[in-house]
């Protein structure tokens, strides 16, 4: 296995540390220009699957079962963690970037909430798409259950529940419960909101 707090992890720190002090504080008003920038890392940081299953307004779909399929009765196209990926994602769980993300989808701007469900969606749809002997050890593990936390469920139902929510969220709020679905432990949460499995 590669080296897990290497170059690219002490790099990525650096990026992930300046884009929180300039994002505040939760709680506060944020600076827009940190908050933006932390999602262009957290972005940066995961790769997108191939056919860029996480464009807004994409729909996931599920590729035939094959070797190396990820969970449960489910695969999607299976990918390659590299040792950069594997250093920047032990980083996104040491700075707990998954809960950091969640807090921001108590924001009242839709683009803010879109934008953090992108991530969640990327994060999701790439830890489903490893090889289940990468995705049930650290750090993917842990990265995916931080983005299918029971405050992400929670948020994602409030989404769903709201007449309010434009149709761009409801379309990433919708992705997300569909890359959790690959796998039980991400759906440890659905029964309290009443999510069906989709």
């Amino acid at each position: 296995g590669g080296e897990i707090r290497g170059p690219h992890y002490f790099m990525g720190l650096l990026r992930l540390t300046r884009n929180l002090i300039q994002m505040g504080p939760p709680g506060k008003t944020q600076n827009e220009r940190g908050r933006s920038q932390l999602i262009a890392s957290v972005l940066l940081f995961i790769p997108q699957l191939p056919g860029g299953q996480d464009k807004p307004g994409r729909a996931p779909t599920a590729a035939p079962t094959g070797a190396g399929a990820g969970a449960d009765d489910d695969a999607g196209p299976v990918v390659f963690a590299d040792s950069v990926v594997l250093q920047r994602a032990q980083l996104l769980v040491d700075c707990r970037i998954g809960a950091r993300l969640s807090a921001l989808m108590g924001n009242t701007d839709p683009t803010v909430r879109t934008a953090a469900l992108q991530c969640c969606s990327r994060v999701l749809a790439f830890c489903g798409s490893l090889p289940l002997e990468l995705r049930s050890e650290a750090p993917f593990a842990s990265l995916a259950s931080e983005f299918a936390s029971h405050a992400w469920v929670f948020s994602i139902s409030a989404v769903l529940n709201s007449k309010k929510s434009p149709p761009d969220l409801i379309i990433r709020a919708v992705e997300c419960l569909n890359y959790m679905s690959r796998s039980a432990d991400w759906m440890t949460s659905w029964s309290t909101f009443d999510i069906l499995p989709v």
